[in-house]
């Protein structure tokens, strides 16, 4: 008998097993040994000891006043904006390099 073309279109594809691929193993490494390298600590920073700040009030004439405004700008002009307290200190500073007979005499200048 002959087959038609219709019969053979009518039937089912024939289900095929797949045949499962050779799963391919991984080539086993073998562990590398690693050096530890030796754990250091951080050291600790050493803080500076706070330098407490003691409030004090005392009286000027208006004139040092008005020199340390004078003295504000100068700085204020080279790019440094210097504060009042910033002032008197660069000023302990200064009389502090001077020999006894040079501060004596910066005293002396001192108006009342």
């Amino acid at each position: 008998m002959s087959k038609s073309p219709t019969a053979e279109s009518s039937r089912k594809p024939v289900a095929t097993k797949k045949v499962a691929s050779k799963v391919k193993k991984k080539p086993t490494v073998a562990p590398v040994a690693v050096k530890k390298k030796a754990v250091t600590k951080p050291v600790a920073k050493v803080r500076k000891a706070k330098v407490r700040k003691i409030k004090d009030r005392f009286a000027m004439p208006e004139h040092d006043f008005a020199l340390i405004a004078k003295l504000k700008e100068r700085a204020k002009t080279q790019g440094r904006v210097a504060k009042k307290s910033e002032l008197l200190r660069a000023g302990l500073q200064a009389l502090n390099l001077l020999d006894e007979v040079e501060l004596l005499a910066a005293l002396n200048r001192l108006k009342s």
